[in-house]
């Protein structure tokens, strides 16, 4: 048997290797969201409904860091994301990823309705979805 602090440093490793992957501007956007859930910092620039349909059915709310010229985009899914096959969230996230990175976005974080990170992606590194 594991011993109980061992067991906590074992489901925590995995988040460690999130956060610690996350550049500086996705750490400090992070930990906005984290502290203020919904409201982009007032650097950032909110997209309307019509921009976040048009880059995916299944986002809820997101923003863009520097008033659309910086490189992270936070968003959330709608609750109806998480009944989607895994197939087709991938195929949603590669298309959402390769929209975002032609308008000059690096890092695409995606939080579900208990404001879980669900997906994470960082240029140079393997897309993670994590639902």
């Amino acid at each position: 048997p594991v011993a109980p602090a061992a067991g906590a440093a074992l489901r925590w490793a995995p988040r460690r290797r999130v956060v610690a992957a996350l550049s500086g501007a996705g750490l400090a956007a992070l930990a906005a969201v984290a502290l203020l859930p919904g409201r982009p910092p007032d650097s950032a620039q909110t997209l309307s409904s019509s921009e976040l349909g048009a880059l995916s059915p299944w986002l809820r709310d997101g923003y863009r860091d520097h008033a659309r010229k910086g490189s992270l985009f936070i968003g959330s899914v709608t609750p109806g994301w998480r009944r989607l096959p895994a197939d087709q969230r991938q195929q949603n996230v590669a298309q959402l990823v390769a929209e975002l990175s032609r308008t000059g976005i690096r890092e695409v974080l995606l939080y579900d309705d208990t404001q879980r990170l669900v997906v994470h992606h960082a240029a140079g590194l393997p897309l993670r979805i994590l639902l």
